[in-house]
C-alpha cells in the first residue's frame, strides 16, 4: 500500500501465478517437484482438470491434517513416552499438507526423526520406511540420472505418505497408545 495501487495490483497478479495448481502459469514454481498432495495428485491425475484436482488435494491435505490432528488430543508433554511418535507425525502431515512444499521441508524432521528412533523405537516395517526414504529417492536421482528428478520426488513423497501411515497404525496399535517399548522406559 506505500508503493501506491499500481504495486499492489502488480503484487496481486505476480502471486496468482505462484497459485496456480498445475504451474502452468510459472514453470519455475514446479509443482511437480513438490513433497505434498499437490503434487501426488497433479503426477497420479493428468487427465482431470485443474479445479477437480485442488479440491482432491484439499480433501486429502484434511484428511491427513485430521489423522496427525487425532494423535494431539490433550496436553502436549514433551516427556511423555509418545511424543517422538506425535511429533514426527506433526511434522510429516505438516510437508505432506504444505501446498508449497518443496525438497527442503524434510529437514523439519531431522530432529523428531532422530528422537523416534533412539526413544520411541518404532517397528521394522517403520524404519525401514524411514530408511528408503531417506536413501531411495536419492540414489534414484544421484546413481540412476539426474533427469528422474521428478520421479525420484515422487517416491519421497510417497515414502513420506508411507512413514506417516506406518506411524500413525503403529501408534494406534501400542498398548498404551504410543508409549515407547517397556524396555526402553524402565531404562529411562
Amino acid at each position: 500500500l506505500v508503493a501506491g495501487l499500481p504495486a499492489l495490483i502488480a503484487f496481486m497478479t505476480t502471486a496468482q501465478r505462484y497459485v496456480d495448481f498445475s504451474g502452468t502459469l510459472d514453470p519455475y514454481v514446479a509443482p511437480q517437484l513438490m513433497l505434498n498432495w499437490r503434487a501426488l495428485v497433479l503426477y497420479g491425475l493428468r487427465t482431470l482438470g485443474d479445479e477437480p484436482r485442488l479440491w482432491l488435494t484439499l480433501v486429502l491435505s484434511l484428511g491427513t491434517a485430521l489423522g496427525a490432528l487425532a494423535l494431539w488430543r490433550g496436553p502436549w508433554r514433551p516427556t511423555e513416552p509418545n511424543f517422538p511418535a506425535k511429533m514426527t507425525v506433526l511434522m510429516l502431515a505438516t510437508i505432506l499438507t504444505a501446498y508449497h512444499s518443496h525438497s527442503y521441508g524434510p529437514l523439519l524432521l531431522l530432529m523428531p526423526l532422530a528422537d523416534l528412533l533412539v526413544e520411541w523405537r518404532p517397528a521394522w516395517l517403520t524404519r525401514l520406511v524411514i530408511v528408503a526414504a531417506a536413501v531411495g529417492p536419492m540414489l534414484m536421482i544421484t546413481v540412476v540420472s539426474f533427469n528422474n528428478m521428478a520421479r525420484g520426488t515422487l517416491l519421497f513423497t510417497a515414502l513420506l505418505l508411507a512413514c506417516y501411515g506406518c506411524l500413525l497404525v503403529e501408534f494406534w496399535r501400542r498398548p498404551e497408545r504410543g508409549a515407547a517399548p517397556v524396555a526402553m522406559r524402565e531404562a529411562a
